[in-house]
């Protein structure tokens, strides 16, 4: 069999970027954020073929018995690799997958679905890396008090507030009795960064 190329120019929606069956074209004057983007989307698409052809196995050896073994060849793939791609897929049927990674779900696996469903709704909720994943089900106790990390906004709007309220108190000119003056600007600041009006 001939292997396809990825038709057109935009591999991950950038424009000069290819996808060939001897690998990635990448345009010199591609920018950071465009080279992220594709790797990105590199690692989507390994999850989405480690699912995909999971499923395809399971569903080869549904239909097609142990004539399956045969056609798995076709994918270059080592048999290992396939059989666990498979046991993964069976284990971890579509309804119960969530928006992780393959890797999470294999962690969850060889789990009971209640503990899998449990284990996978708190990597999602608290935006676990697989190793996070792996140290909170070798420490549940632990796992238990971790809060959920904060997305980049928000990380970005609690820095901005904290280097207005920086502000405020260099800014802040002492009085008589305890009490401080605080310029009308930087009080305007510290509003505009609660999204709170005066």
């Amino acid at each position: 069999m001939t292997v396809p190329a990825i038709p057109g120019d935009g591999f991950g929606g950038v424009p000069g970027v290819q996808l060939k069956p001897t690998g990635l074209l990448l345009p010199e004057s591609l920018s950071y954020e465009l080279w992220e983007q594709v790797g990105f989307t590199l690692g989507v698409l390994r999850d989405l073929t480690a699912w995909a052809l999971g499923d395809w196995i399971l569903f080869g050896e549904g239909v097609f018995g142990e004539m399956y073994a045969q056609g798995v060849e076709v994918t270059g793939r080592k048999k290992d690799t396939l059989l666990e791609y498979a046991r993964v897929a069976r284990q971890v049927p579509r309804e119960r997958r969530r928006n992780l990674s393959f890797t999470h779900h294999q962690i969850v696996a060889a789990r009971p679905p209640e503990e899998q469903d449990l284990w996978l709704d708190r990597a999602e909720a608290n935006v676990w890396s697989c190793e996070e994943l792996r140290g909170a089900i070798q420490d549940p106790d632990r796992a238990l008090s971790t809060r959920p990390r904060q997305n980049h906004s928000q990380i970005e709007h609690l820095e901005l507030v904290e280097t207005v309220a920086r502000d405020l108190l260099d800014a802040a000119q002492p009085l008589s009795a305890g009490y401080r003056r605080v310029p009308e600007h930087v009080l305007d600041r510290l509003a505009n960064a609660l999204g709170v009006t005066r």
